[in-house]
């Protein structure tokens, strides 16, 4: 096709300084390039027919310019390929490509994708994000996305989606760098058609969705928030309010904070039981003390077709024990195909070193396990023990022998606080076990004998 350049001067009839057609992303080439494709040329297998690509381009210009569907999809991202075509850092040219995509895509639903990694807050980024979050454009969003820094946005100024009856697909990623930046605020209750939702750092959430109906469209949510205000919404009613909200939610990720005031919210009794029906995948992380708030979560809960379940506690390994007690009520458990528990192991813990009985406790209730995470927690050879399929393996080990669990595992992943053990395959006739005195991990499959040591 030739230097990309020019062909972005023919497309642009030889008008450079043309402000109205001066930038054209390198899709909207692509696609004029197509459209100008004779059809048996485009099928052609070895493209052996010579195409004028000047004739082309010039031909299906005036179609492209004038097509609105061809201009419904923005990127703002300074450091994409595609902007190496304007003289950076002209915030007055990227700020006029923005506007430009605005008019000609007319009143078509609109997906949008804003990146500002670390500008501190260019001129050209305040007015395309302030050009997106204004009405008449936030009601025509499709999809939008908006990854930043809380530094890049105006503390001073209120950044909120409260009104876009077309979002489908919505995420807001702003990096909490500790120091003074802006806040979004969102509001998906006039948002009937969101299907999935990413919420991290420097977001809140409103409630109004309490006061609307059931929304049947949404199947992914992710809930990840840093903010030190508005963690009334965080608690462990609020994520069950919004498994009631929406019934359709196959994923969840939901960072679970006990309110320090009012640490007595599950005593009162209005609180309803919650059936989540088509959750299959849950990711619960616990930024304060877990005990109160998972414990009546669960007794509240019914998730009938739950199969993958995370559980980042960063706290020792005796709160998974005082879990127990509700989970053993939980038939959930038992139909678990994938569980990922994460301690996030510090030095403070070394008291419960050798608790790792609780996860084997925890290994009994799911019968159906095919694949195990177990992160950053402190183990004593229990866990692998439960594990072994073969009671002659790993005579040197003092621990005692038990009975098979989890007989369905297929992979396991287990990285012990203090060294990686990697991960392996376990066939169903493997035997594993862990010689404590050298500190490896030993697979004996039937025909041959494995050890797999840690990294130095």
């Amino acid at each position: 096709m030739g230097d990309r350049n020019h062909v972005h001067d023919l497309v642009l009839n030889d008008k450079p300084d043309n402000p109205r057609t001066q930038f054209l992303y390198d899709d909207v080439l692509h696609n004029i390039f197509l459209l100008g494709l004779p059809s048996n040329v485009a099928n052609h297998p070895h493209g052996s027919f010579m195409l004028n690509v000047s004739q082309v381009c010039r031909v299906w210009r005036n179609v492209a310019l004038s097509d609105p569907n061809l201009w419904t999809e923005l990127v703002w991202d300074p450091f994409e390929d595609r902007v190496e075509l304007i003289d950076k850092p002209n915030d007055e040219k990227m700020t006029l490509l923005y506007r430009h995509y605005l008019s000609r895509s007319q009143d078509l639903p609109l997906s949008i994708d804003i990146h500002s990694p670390s500008l501190n807050s260019s001129t050209s980024f305040h007015q395309v994000l302030e050009m997106t979050l204004s009405m008449p454009v936030q009601r025509r969003l499709r999809q939008f996305s908006i990854c930043c820094e809380d530094v890049d946005l105006d503390p001073t100024r209120s950044y909120m989606i409260i009104n876009a009856p077309l979002l489908e697909s919505l995420v807001v990623d702003i990096v909490d760098t500790q120091t003074s930046g802006g806040e979004f605020f969102v509001d998906i209750s006039l948002s009937p058609r969101l299907r999935t939702i990413y919420l991290t750092g420097q977001v809140r959430l409103s409630t109004n969705y309490t006061r609307t109906p059931p929304q049947a469209s949404l199947t992914g949510l992710t809930l990840l928030t840093t903010t030190s205000s508005g963690n009334y919404w965080m608690r462990g009613e609020i994520l069950l309010e919004l498994l009631r909200r929406f019934p359709s939610l196959d994923t969840i990720t939901f960072d679970l904070q006990v309110d320090t005031v009012r640490v007595d919210t599950f005593q009162r009794p209005a609180l309803p039981f919650t059936v989540a029906p088509n959750l299959v995948s849950m990711h619960l992380r616990f930024n304060e003390n877990p005990i109160s708030t998972a414990n009546e979560i669960f007794k509240r809960l019914d998730l009938p077709k739950l199969h993958k379940l995370i559980l980042d506690y960063n706290f020792s390994p005796i709160h998974l024990f005082n879990l127990l007690h509700t989970w053993s009520d939980v038939k959930c458990l038992r139909k678990l195909e994938d569980l990922t528990i994460h301690y996030g192991f510090t030095e403070e813990m070394a008291e419960d070193l050798a608790r790792d009985e609780e996860i084997v406790s925890l290994l009994r209730l799911t019968p159906s396990l095919i694949n195990l995470a177990i992160r950053d927690v402190p183990l004593s050879g229990r866990i692998l023990d439960a594990l072994a399929t073969n009671p002659k393996l790993n005579s040197k080990s003092d621990s005692p022998r038990t009975e098979l669990v989890c007989p369905n595992l297929e992979f396991v992943i287990i990285e012990s606080a203090d060294q990686s053990f990697g991960q392996f395959p376990i066939p169903a006739s493997a035997e594993v076990g862990l010689n404590k005195s050298r500190h490896y991990m030993r697979i004996s499959l039937p025909s041959s004998r494995h050890e797999l040591y840690p990294p130095s």
